[in-house]
């Protein structure tokens, strides 16, 4: 029942709003159905989450609403009529279908991207308990938060395909609009979208969980109505595509954070055209509820008391701009091919067709080609949507490569922008043609009987192993492998405390690894350990820490784990073939094993030489110097004092206060009662003085002040 509660669940958010406005505006243009179906899906869904989340409502209410909503409009279109003959839905949704059959053929993969299982699906889980934990970015969830209404009226969130099915929908739809503008319009413009954006429908990006192609197509659909509504300036129907599509790219801000760039164009063509806003209270009624969308979200988010919603925007502008340092000429040419001028990757049908231009780039002379266009007078029109999409194109391009060119998916809602403008401007110089549609009801309606009772006859046995084929694959693309295939060697038949510490975040998300669920503690990808709850627990059997691959070029964190080795406090596993440590039990970390000493802004002055001193260890790392040893005064109460390291060259002096160590040894040695406050160890952090090379020097405060100095036999050189 599992996959029939959650076809209940994505016919009542998508497809009963359809149906309740296509029988109750029996005049309104069919496009405009969709549309405004599509608006009423999505909103509503995030009414729900919103008051599923603030008032902590059980699961069961999602469930009886999801049911009664479904029932409802299947009794409402049985008791309502409605006059077809001149239009030709069924036969558009036949085709929408045909052409989507590559994509429909993914149904059933699953979610197995890192962003997904470690971000996205992970806010959905979240709030299928009702909670959510930000990270330290504003991602809206919208599409989180629709994923959690389907686990909640499935009754598990152990399945997650069935709520990937709703990516399907967006294309279907959009397509669909597209079709249905042509048939209304006769503009060939619709049809050059339709081209353009086919291949992007196609591609894994649509259906893989991460929210870069989905506000795509909603900003893609968002500009297709302000578009639309362009040809009906002075009719009726011109404010209710303004008004579609100034929602939609609402709805847009709360799927991803690209999607506010649609909501600025939205508002800028209006205000360059207001004055063919007849009902402007109307208008602005419509602007506050598209804005209330992302500031409903932003209560979530400052819910938890998160920092700036821009977060990691100039970690994401570092990558970027890393990435463009490191290639040459060639290479950087290669770069924008591959990330940016191409066409979507994994798209089958697209490459033979690709092998037949002997040339790169061919994305790229078509956008050359559309900006050159604007050569027409009559392209040139700056309060229109082509023109204006042109001029955000350029500006997102800017945006894209400084901060975001890391990754080619991050160009897509860029490439909505160059989709309009570049259809816009190449119908300008084709001729239109025309096509008369036919439909069959009855081909229809057979259709949906079918699906409906084959969907009803799968086995709840059909949708675990759609679960495994695809939850199998869980992290496998990032390298997880050897590390998940070592896990389950650790946890096979371990002691049940043994746990594994990691920040491969999709690892304990992957099939083989299922048996053993809450046997990770997920560290997080920066694996702090100033709080050492990593490190101390009673397992006798011992815990295990297995990090990701890029783990140990973290310069600011690796030379931690590098100690925790020196010091044998953590051990690595031998054979194991990947970054793995054993953690015995019953350790003691002092809390500022890690703490480095700060330069002092201490003088010397008139010192004495009286100091009993010794150094054991000195020891570097990349980061970091450890000095360890004892010192005191004769004949002077050793408690009393402090001690400090003095670094010092003929240019440079530099002081560093230590931290006390207990040495019962040293009064043992020197057979005495007092002296077991005389050791010390001093954690000097590299970056804080120049290169060159250093005398070590021991100096020693007294109870009254007065300084001890000794020049140890010890120098370090700091290269």
């Amino acid at each position: 029942m599992i996959l029939f509660h959650a076809f209940i669940a994505i016919f009542a958010i998508f497809i009963s709003p359809q149906i309740f406005l296509h029988y109750k505006y029996k005049n309104l243009n069919y496009s405009l159905i969709l549309l405004y179906g599509l608006i009423l899906s999505y909103t509503g869904s995030w009414l729900a989450i919103l008051t599923i989340y603030y008032l902590n409502l059980p699961n069961i209410v999602p469930f009886i609403l999801a049911y009664s909503i479904t029932f409802s409009s299947l009794y409402y279109m049985l008791i309502k009529k409605r006059d077809l003959q001149n239009t030709p839905i069924f036969l558009i949704w036949i085709l929408v279908l045909i052409l989507l059959i590559p994509l429909l053929q993914q149904i059933g993969i699953g979610f197995s991207v890192w962003d997904v299982l470690a971000s996205w699906n992970n806010w959905a889980m979240e709030l299928y308990d009702n909670k959510y934990y930000p990270i330290n970015a504003a991602y809206p969830i919208l599409l989180p938060g629709i994923w959690s209404l389907i686990y909640k009226i499935q009754g598990t969130n152990d399945i997650w395909w069935t709520a990937q099915l709703i990516h399907f929908i967006l294309p279907i739809i959009i397509l669909g609009v597209l079709f249905t503008l042509y048939s209304e319009r006769k503009n060939t413009t619709y049809l050059w979208i339709s081209l353009l954006l086919y291949p992007y429908f196609l591609s894994i990006h649509t259906i893989n969980g991460n929210m870069d192609m989905p506000v795509m197509l909603l900003g893609m659909l968002s500009l297709i109505t302000l578009y639309t509504a362009e040809q009906y300036k002075e009719k009726k129907e011109f404010n209710y595509y303004i008004y579609a599509g100034v929602l939609i790219a609402g709805i847009s801000s709360i799927t991803k954070q690209a999607g506010l760039a649609f909501l600025i164009f939205n508002l800028i063509y209006i205000f360059l055209n207001f004055k063919y806003f007849k009902h402007k209270k109307v208008l602005f009624t419509i602007l506050t509820i598209s804005f209330l969308y992302i500031l409903s979200y932003m209560t979530m988010y400052y819910q938890h008391n998160i920092a700036s919603p821009t977060g990691n925007l100039n970690h994401l502008g570092n990558l970027a701009q890393t990435k463009l340092s490191q290639l040459g000429w060639t290479q950087y040419l290669d770069w924008l091919e591959k990330n940016f001028f191409s066409l979507p990757a994994n798209v089958s049908f697209i490459t033979p067709l690709t092998s037949l231009f002997p040339v790169k780039f061919y994305t790229l002379y078509l956008i050359v080609f559309g900006l050159a266009l604007y050569l027409f007078r009559g392209l040139r029109q700056y309060r229109s949507v082509g023109f204006l999409s042109a001029l955000f194109f350029i500006i997102g391009t800017l945006l894209w490569s400084q901060y975001f060119s890391y990754d080619e998916r991050n160009a897509l809602w860029v490439k909505a922008f160059f989709i309009l403008f570049f259809a816009i401007n190449i119908n300008y110089i084709i001729t239109h043609y025309k096509h008369k549609p036919i439909y069959s009801k009855i081909i229809f309606i057979l259709l949906f009987v079918i699906l409906g009772k084959y969907i009803f006859s799968l086995k709840d046995t059909f949708t675990y192993k759609k679960q495994k084929d695809s939850q199998i694959k869980a992290g496998v693309r990032y390298g997880c492998l050897p590390s998940i295939k070592y896990a389950e060697k650790l946890l096979k038949n371990a002691e049940s405390c043994v746990k594994i510490y990691t920040n491969e975040l999709p690892m304990p998300q992957n099939y083989l690894l299922k048996p053993y669920k809450g046997k990770f503690i997920l560290m997080g990808r920066d694996y702090k350990f100033q709080n050492f709850q990593y490190l101390q627990h009673n397992c006798e059997a011992g815990r295990y820490i297995i990090f990701r691959r890029a783990s140990a070029a973290k310069k600011d964190e690796w030379w931690k784990v590098e100690r925790l080795v020196k010091d044998n406090i953590i051990k690595p596993v031998e054979g194991a073939n990947v970054l793995a440590y054993y953690v015995p039990p019953h350790i003691s970390i002092d809390q500022h094993y890690f703490t480095t000493t700060s330069i002092t802004t201490r003088q010397i002055v008139n010192p004495l030489s009286d100091l009993q001193y010794n150094i054991d260890t000195i020891s570097k790392t990349k980061k970091l110097i450890t000095i360890k040893g004892w010192a005191f005064i004769k004949n002077n109460q050793i408690d009393k004092s402090t001690k400090f390291i003095v670094l010092k060259n003929t240019k440079s002096e530099y002081i560093f206060k230590t931290q006390l160590v207990l040495r019962a040894d040293v009064s043992k040695h020197f057979n005495a009662k007092d002296l077991s406050h005389s050791g010390f160890k001093a954690y000097l952090n590299i970056d804080d003085f120049p290169k060159g090379n250093y005398h070590i020097y021991i100096l020693v405060e007294d109870k009254d002040k007065k300084q001890h100095l000794v020049k140890t036999d010890n120098e370090i050189n700091i290269n």
